[in-house]
């Protein structure tokens, strides 16, 4: 009998080592749990803060997003207008080269015209003058067609002839010039110079001071 009860206490006392066993080990598990607990919420803690940080940069980018966008839309205008930009330069360039070719030519017919006609007066050429007048009308060149359009329908009114044009008018008043003689031997004879007439709009012609050549004695001698 007294040896079945030191074995039953035997057992229950290993019972009771174990059971401390496992209650120690519960209560380092429950330190445990409370440290994780304690970590877990200092986590939490920073995930709300990294959250609204989160939030605030994405507004940034949102905000940033939209400058980006106006900012294509604004490269997009620029790209179109320059675009049409070099396309009128293209154009310019082009109708320069064209217009510097009829020059050329103009120029080269006028050199020829005065070779074959040595007889007409000096700087003049009424019809190579009419042809490139015409010409540069139909062209489409924005300063002739309006030198052009002026000088049309020009009347003279001391002698009641209407003349076509300025070149027609200029022409015929050289062939009017003459000496005039004030008592004394210096005689003045004033030219004018070939493309330096400017017209008003009431087709007045002015003539500038520099365009003015004065042919003294020398022309005296020749008449």
């Amino acid at each position: 009998m007294y040896n079945e009860l030191c074995v039953e206490f035997k057992k229950k006392k290993m019972e009771f080592i174990e059971t401390e066993k496992r209650f120690e080990t519960l209560i380092a598990e429950n330190n445990d749990l409370q440290k994780y607990r304690n970590m877990y919420n200092e986590l939490n803690v920073e995930f709300e803060e990294k959250k609204i940080e989160c939030d605030v940069i994405m507004g940034k980018l949102n905000d940033q997003d939209l400058v980006r966008m106006n900012a294509q839309k604004v490269l997009e205008e620029y790209e179109i207008t320059c675009t049409r930009l070099k396309e009128q330069v293209n154009s310019l360039e082009d109708e320069e080269k064209k217009w510097e070719q009829e020059r050329t030519a103009y120029m080269e017919q006028f050199e020829s015209e005065q070779r074959d006609n040595p007889s007409n007066p000096p700087g003049s050429s009424p019809s190579s003058l009419q042809g490139n007048f015409e010409d540069a009308r139909v062209s489409g060149t924005p300063h002739l067609d309006c030198q052009c359009e002026l000088s049309e329908g020009i009347k003279d009114e001391k002698n009641n002839i209407c003349f076509d044009s300025m070149v027609d008018f200029v022409i015929a008043d050289r062939q009017q010039l003459g000496f005039e003689t004030n008592e004394s031997s210096r005689e003045t004879l004033v030219l004018l110079k070939q493309g330096d007439i400017r017209t008003s709009s009431t087709c007045i012609i002015e003539i500038s001071d520099d365009e003015v050549m004065e042919i003294c004695d020398s022309e005296e001698d020749n008449i």
